[in-house]
This record gives structure tokens, sequence and C-alpha cells, in this order.
């Protein structure tokens, strides 16, 4: 794929791109939804880059925003590009989160992260990825080897960014795997460490902080290199990732990092 087509980006400025115009009309979703004949949910997730844009339905709302000429155009690339599939589609067993990763990433060239409980998944290991996907057995619905080996094929990225990541004290002391498990994934971190375009740091339980406090959450920084594509922070929850792209948010989460 071409280096700027990151489609998950593209999604969510097409999202905000359609929120923006709605808004302009003072309509709302439900609205919207009632004049297209469609559900509210459709409209709604449209507008939050939950599923992958139809670009017909695209098309169908932008007439009924009046949106012509060059913004249409633009919109519908928009559209077209946030449809790209790339390596990615040869793992669609993986988790969806882990899909929206890799289709971010398919564009970056520099990512800042904050992991505050476990080893980030770009610098794990194989057998530390399945334990991590394992946790989840109880309430998974992807394929396990997809996972582990969707995740093996994002960690190749590291061939072409800038990498730093700053690991709580909290996830290399925690024994969130079997005692061996570990071992090889401090060993495989270091490994990681020692290439000149990563950085891996540790926060120390009593590394002085000047506002005595860490983040919440962990999250990560996004760089694109293309001038259409803005920075972007993806911040991480139990269920699922926020992914943040709005000036205030990005200034916040770069001071805190």
């Amino acid at each position: 794929m071409p280096a700027d087509q990151a489609p998950m980006s593209k999604r969510l400025r097409l999202c905000e791109e359609l929120r923006k115009l709605r808004e302009g009309k003072s309509w709302s979703v439900t609205h919207v939804a009632a004049l297209q004949g469609w559900s509210h949910t459709k409209v709604s997730r449209l507008e939050t880059g939950k599923v992958r844009p139809d670009v017909g339905e695209v098309m169908d709302l932008l007439d009924l925003y009046g949106v012509t000429g060059e913004h249409n155009d633009r919109l519908v690339t928009l559209a077209r590009q946030a449809n790209a599939c790339g390596w990615w589609k040869a793992y669609a067993g993986m988790p969806a989160r882990q899909m929206g990763f890799a289709e971010m990433e398919s564009a970056v060239t520099v990512i800042r992260e904050y992991a505050a409980a476990f080893i980030p998944g770009l610098v794990q290991d194989a057998a530390y990825i399945r334990q991590r996907f394992s946790d989840r057995d109880a309430v998974k619905s992807f394929d396990l080897e997809a996972a582990v080996d969707g995740r093996l094929e994002r960690q190749k990225i590291l061939d072409r960014i800038e990498y730093e990541v700053i690991i709580d004290e909290a996830a290399p002391r925690r024994a969130s795997a079997p005692a061996d498990v570990l071992r090889a994934q401090y060993l495989s971190l270091i490994e990681s460490g020692s290439r000149e375009n990563v950085a891996v740091r540790v926060l120390r339980f009593g590394a002085p902080i000047e506002t005595m406090s860490v983040p919440l959450n962990s999250f990560a920084l996004y760089r694109f290199d293309t001038p259409d594509d803005d920075d972007m922070v993806s911040v991480e929850t139990e269920t699922s990732d926020l992914w943040l792209g709005d000036a205030e948010d990005l200034a916040r989460y770069t001071v805190v990092y």
C-alpha cells in the first residue's frame, strides 16, 4: 500500500467531515436517517468510523447535504481511500481492534507510546502475544492463530519507522505470563531496544515526575509524513480504543508524554 494511504486515518477524517456537514444543516442523526430511509445506527457508525464506509452511501449523503464540485470529489476520493485494504486482509480472523491498529500504522512514520500494564504489542514476542490473546478466551470472537500472526506481521513496521515506548515499571514486574515466557520476552525486549530506530524506556516507580502523577491509560501518538494526514492519538480502554485527532487532545497527550 502506498505510504499516503492510511485507511484508518482517512476514515476518521471522513467521519469528521460527514459530521460537520450534518451539523452544518442543524440536523440530528435521527433526522438524516429518516430522510435516507436508514437506521439511526447506520448514520452513527458512518460518523464514528465503526464500519468501513460504503462509497455509494457516502455519495448519497453528499447529495443530501448539497455537496458538489471539488468538495464532493475530494470526499468521494477520501471514502475510497478509507476502504483500502492492505496486508491485514489476509488475517481477517484477527480482532477488530488489532485490525484498526494495522490500518493506522500502514502510513505512519513515528510512533511514541506509553504502556501502563503490559509490554506493548509492537515489541512482544510470539509466546507473550499468545498469552495476551489467550487471556481473552472467555470472551474472544477471533481466531487465535490469526491474532498472533497478525501482530507479528504488524511488527514489521519497525523496519521503517521511528518507535519510542515508555513502559511503566509495573508492566515488566507484573506476573503477566509464566516465568519462562516472561524471561524470553524480556530478552526480546532488550534486543528490540538495541535497534537504532527503536527506543525502549522504563518509567521506574521512584522516578521523579514534575506533576507527581502518571497517565491513567496506555496511549500512543502517531505521526504521518503526508500533509493530508494529521497526527493522531489512540487511548486504550478495556473494551475499545479511542482515536483522537482534535488539536487540543493532541496537545494534551503530547505534553503528558
